[in-house]
């Protein structure tokens, strides 16, 4: 058991020192995909009484997509947005906007809070 495991870090360590750029992507592509997903439903959802649900799968959705496609594009060289615009901060932005509007749009249809969520949100 020693050995193989001594055999898979011996790959993973060959990997990362001959993939070149790969390593720097797939730690760009992790954390753009980690920000743009979860932020806008943590942390305005944490502490919004207004975001829904179905404000978050959607933001969850549009983050993810947009970091996938837009990643992937400009890995690839098919499309490069302008210097300084990074992919993971407009999935971010698209994410928050999402949220916001999707929130917004279905707050008539969500459920009341319960008593102890509510407790919870106004500290």
């Amino acid at each position: 058991m020693k050995l193989l495991a001594l055999r898979i870090a011996l790959v993973a360590a060959l990997l990362a020192q001959f993939s070149g750029s790969m390593v720097a992507f797939l730690g760009i592509f992790g954390w753009g995909l980690f920000a743009a997903t979860l932020v806008p439903a943590l942390a305005i959802g944490l502490n919004w009484k207004g975001g829904t649900r179905a404000g978050a799968i959607a933001s969850i959705g549009v983050g993810l997509g947009a970091t996938l496609v837009g990643e992937t594009l400009g890995f690839l060289r098919i499309y490069a947005l302008p210097h300084g615009v990074t992919v993971s901060g407009l999935a971010l932005v698209l994410a928050l906007l999402t949220y916001l509007g999707v929130s917004r749009l279905t707050r008539a249809s969500t459920p009341e809070l319960d008593p102890d969520v509510k407790l919870v949100l106004e500290l």
